[in-house]
């Protein structure tokens, strides 16, 4: 049930001066739990290796395992030699149970008499996890190994640290790193896309990015509330940067295209690139047009899914006792919304059809979760045209006598036929909301199940010879057919009973749809 057919795939290249990790340690490898940390000499053992969470925070950073005091004073060292014409970067990840001081040092043998450079000390208070980092110039000769030293304040009693890594560093260096990495476009259309770049390096960077024109033009770069295409980046700074671009009007569906951006600064000795890869998209305009959600695929044909993670239209395949795939909203979890379009569709001026199945429950039946249906010109509500509003709980519209899947029609005619479907998901902190089988047509309407829908809908005189009276509780609406299932006419009703004319047509055999809040029913009606 998922992929989008804008295929925006972020290829991101630097090429910079020499530099890489000498030290990255998870404790995640070889270890037992509360014994000494491989590869790390502890004779006293008052550094251990932990698994999973224990008390006083003592929890993982990432992974499973991680390492912790447990003395007053504790000490741990790993041979490592420090080249003393190298600069380094100290990272680690530490947490504790009251306020510890964590230093790291480096020396000629491992024994704290022997520890004679201090590379990095810090205070790590109670509470979440933090990264601390320092750079280190100048490395003296004979530093054979790298010491961690614990040190308690009064009342504490473990220090926790995880994920240490130590990397060479030079002048200059820097990463470029994507955020989004899926999204869809239409020529005439603006993309946004996300990156951010990590100064890697211990001196600032004036940094310049350059954007290709080939296939967008209009494209700007925003970056710390500034817009532009440079700005400064400090050692250990990351700058998160949105770029918005318009794919040029001219572009054909199906070329490939991209937006190449490319970043420099004023030495010249270091260069990075990020090449965001566009197939555009076309209107479909052969129907019906089918969606099954049965995997990703329907990414590459152009549904596209926007609102904040994690509340969001996403697709599964382990709801309902689904073997397949289907889309859910997680109303649950929140009063917010989320939107789902179709692919661009060119429909007719009137009698459009958006055909869905919709999972009703009876968990919190009043509840407010439910979908909007909308048809708009453009990828927004602004100026939308709502279609038609489905609920989950079976005790709101339209009203459902059990829980199970239920599938709806909506009828709906459009001034601009070209366009969008939105289905917008809103929660009420109530149940979540499950929808599968989306068919839109511009064709004369065909003729509908009744699978889960017991509406009671009645139908006289049948036959008839001029006028036809419908009558159900809850009557919304009246759909006339003729055998082929074509479209005749509708009419909205006022209350529970209608009468349709139908003496100026053949005799013959027609459909009655009625929906009512109730569900919808099709029953046949004789012209005499």
């Amino acid at each position: 049930m998922k992929k989008t057919l804008f295929t925006f795939l972020a290829c991101l290249v630097a090429s910079f001066a020499y530099a890489g990790s000498i030290l990255i340690e998870g404790f995640e490898y070889a270890n037992h739990d509360e014994t000494s940390p491989i590869g790390w000499t502890c004779n006293d053992d008052s550094w251990l290796c932990g698994f999973h969470e224990k008390d006083h925070n003592r929890i993982p950073h990432t992974g499973n395992w991680y390492a912790f005091s447990n003395a007053d004073e504790s000490w741990m060292y790993m041979p490592l030699y420090l080249i003393p014409s190298m600069r380094y970067r100290f990272t680690c990840w530490a947490i504790s149970d009251g306020s510890f001081q964590l230093e790291f040092w480096a020396g000629g043998s491992p024994d704290p008499n022997g520890m004679t450079v201090n590379l990095m000390s810090v205070t790590v208070e109670s509470g979440a996890y933090e990264k601390f980092s320092a750079y280190v110039q100048t490395i003296p000769a004979g530093c054979n190994y790298v010491g961690v030293r614990a040190v308690a304040g009064s009342g504490a009693t473990y220090l926790t640290i995880d994920d240490v890594e130590i990397d060479m560093v030079e002048e200059y260096d820097f990463a470029v790193h994507e955020v989004n990495n899926d999204t869809v476009l239409y020529p005439g259309t603006q993309a946004t896309f996300h990156y951010y770049v990590e100064n890697l390096g211990y001196t600032y960077l004036y940094m310049h990015m350059s954007p290709s024109y080939e296939y967008f033009e209009d494209i700007e770069f925003y970056h710390n509330g500034q817009t532009g295409t440079n700005f400064y980046i400090y050692p250990d700074e990351t700058v998160y940067v949105t770029a918005t671009a318009t794919l040029r009007p001219d572009i054909a569906p199906g070329t490939i295209s991209w937006l190449d951006i490319v970043f420099t600064i004023p030495c010249d000795c270091a260069t990075g690139l990020a090449t965001f890869w566009v197939t555009p998209l076309g209107t479909v305009d052969e129907f019906p047009l089918r969606e099954h959600f049965d995997d990703l695929s329907h990414q590459r044909k152009g549904w596209v899914v926007t609102g904040n993670n994690p509340v969001r239209w996403e697709w599964a395949t382990d709801a309902i006792e689904e073997e397949n795939g289907l889309m859910t909203f997680r109303a649950s979890e929140t009063d917010g919304t989320s939107l789902l379009f179709s692919p661009k569709v060119l429909l007719n001026e009137s009698d459009n059809l958006i055909r869905l199945q919709l999972y009703r429950t009876a968990e919190m039946p009043d509840k407010d979760d439910r979908i909007n249906v909308y048809y708009n010109t453009g990828m927004t509500l602004l100026g939308a045209d709502l279609i038609g509003t489905l609920h989950r709980g079976i005790n709101r519209a339209p009203i459902a006598d059990e829980e199970g899947w239920y599938e709806y029609d909506l009828n709906f005619n459009c001034d601009n036929p070209e366009g969008f479907l939105i289905l917008q998901a809103v929660g009420d902190m109530g149940s979540d909301l499950y929808i599968d089988e989306i068919l839109i047509d511009n064709t004369p309407l065909a003729i509908p199940e009744n699978g889960h829908n017991t509406a009671n809908v009645s139908v006289f005189p049948n036959p008839t010879s001029k006028y036809a009276t419908i009558t159900a509780e809850g009557l919304q609406q009246v759909v006339l057919m003729d055998e082929t299932g074509r479209r005749i006419k509708s009419l909205n009703a006022q209350g529970d009973s209608l009468q349709m004319d139908l003496e100026t047509l053949p005799n013959g055999l027609y459909f009655i749809m009625a929906i009512t809040n109730d569900g919808t029913r099709t029953l046949t009606l004789a012209k005499q």
